[in-house]
C-alpha cells in the first residue's frame, strides 16, 4: 500500500511539473502570435486623459485589438524617478500574461536620458494554487509600488481604460 501511495505521489508531482510547463509554452505561443500579427489595430492614448487618478505627464496607454477584441495593452508611465511599464496579453477576452518593468534614471541627478532596468515581474494566469508558481521576478523594486498579491488583478485598470478609449 505504501508503494502505491508513493508512486501516486511521484506521478502527481511529475504531472504538475510538466503540465505547468505545457501551459507556459501554450501561453508563450499565443503571445508570439500576437506579437507577430501585423494585422492588429494599434491605438495609442494619453493615459492621463483616460485615467483621472494619474498625475504624471506623458503617460500612454497602447492597445492592440482585432474585431473588437483586445489582445494586448501596454501602459507606460513617465515618473520623476524613471519609467513604469505594464503589459497584459489577452486570449478570448481573458488575461494570459502580465508583466511589469521598472526602469530608473541612471543617476540621482536630473539625467532623464538613460535608464536602467531594476525590476521585472512576469505573471502567468494559470489558475495556480500558489501565486509564486505563476510568477517570475528579476531584480528588486526601487521606486514602484506593488504587492505580489495584486498581480492577478493588474490587468483590470488598463483593460477598463482600453475599453473606454475604444468604446467597447
Amino acid at each position: 500500500m505504501k508503494k502505491i501511495i508513493t508512486l501516486y505521489f511521484i506521478l502527481n508531482c511529475w504531472n504538475l511539473a510538466f503540465g505547468q510547463n505545457e501551459k507556459f509554452d501554450s501561453i508563450n505561443s499565443i503571445i508570439l502570435k500576437i506579437e507577430s500579427n501585423k494585422n492588429l489595430n494599434k491605438s495609442k492614448f494619453d493615459y492621463n486623459k483616460l485615467n483621472p487618478v494619474l498625475i504624471t505627464k506623458g503617460s500612454t496607454l497602447e492597445v492592440w485589438s482585432k474585431n473588437g477584441e483586445i489582445l494586448k495593452t501596454k501602459e507606460r508611465m513617465l515618473l520623476s524617478w524613471g519609467i513604469f511599464i505594464g503589459v497584459t496579453y489577452f486570449s478570448e477576452n481573458k488575461p494570459i500574461q502580465y508583466f511589469e518593468i521598472e526602469k530608473n534614471f541612471e543617476t540621482e541627478e536630473k539625467n532623464y536620458k538613460k535608464t536602467i532596468q531594476v525590476f521585472k515581474m512576469e505573471y502567468y494566469y494559470l489558475n495556480c494554487n500558489n501565486l509564486l508558481n505563476c510568477i517570475k521576478i528579476e531584480g528588486q523594486r526601487k521606486n514602484s509600488f506593488g504587492y505580489l498579491k495584486y498581480a492577478p488583478k493588474a490587468h483590470i485598470t488598463p483593460l477598463k481604460y482600453a475599453k473606454k478609449a475604444l468604446k467597447i
